[in-house]
Order: structure tokens, then sequence, then C-alpha cells
């Protein structure tokens, strides 16, 4: 229960920077965080900072994709009764990468009505 109020003051937060660092027109970015950080600069010498952004939300995602992964091999070996789930992990690496590559255009595919 606190790991979700945390997470959600953390959303919460951001929003609220964004918006006031950048204007109210921020809501029609869809990378509202790489706007603010592209407008960083202190004073000559630390500029360009939305590589640290870049980096710190890829190996999140990165994380977080591996971490789901793992859970789902070792929640269906499980549940199927096998004895390793490692077995398990290139057929569902193949099912996700179809499956992404089916039902996703482009980055705003998810967002947009779309149906199947």
């Amino acid at each position: 229960m606190s790991i979700t109020i945390f997470v959600g003051l953390l959303l919460m937060l951001s929003a609220t920077l964004d918006s006031a660092v950048l204007s109210i027109d921020t809501v029609r970015s869809s990378f509202t965080t790489l706007s603010m950080l592209r407008e960083v600069n202190v004073g000559d010498f630390l500029t360009r900072v939305e590589v640290v952004g870049i980096f710190t939300w890829t190996l999140g995602g990165f994380l977080k994709l591996s971490l789901c992964y793992w859970v789902l091999s070792l929640g269906l070996a499980e549940f199927l009764g096998l004895p390793d789930y490692r077995s398990l992990v290139f057929p569902l690496g193949i099912i996700m990468v179809s499956l992404s590559i089916l039902l996703f255009e482009s980055f705003a595919a998810p967002w947009s009505r779309t149906t199947l």
C-alpha cells in the first residue's frame, strides 16, 4: 500500500514539475519529462542532461520488462507443473515479440482506439 502512495506522489511531482517548467502546453507532448530535461542549463558547463534521463528511462524499462518476463515464465512453469522454467523462456520470447509486432504499429498505437 505504501509503495502505491509513493509511486503516485512521484508521478504527481513529475507532472507538476513538467507543467511548472514548460507550461500547460506540455499535455500535447508524448515525452514531457524529456522536454523538461532539454531546458536544463546550469551555467555554461552543465547542458544536455537529457542523456541521463534517456539512459535512466531505458534502463528502467529494460529492468521492468526483464522482471515481468521472468515472473511470467516462472509462474507459467509452476502453473503447468514443469520442473524448470527455462524451457519456457524461448517460446514465450517468440510469442511476446510476435504479438508486439502484430498488435502495435507504432508508439502511439496502444493509446489510440484500435480494435483487434
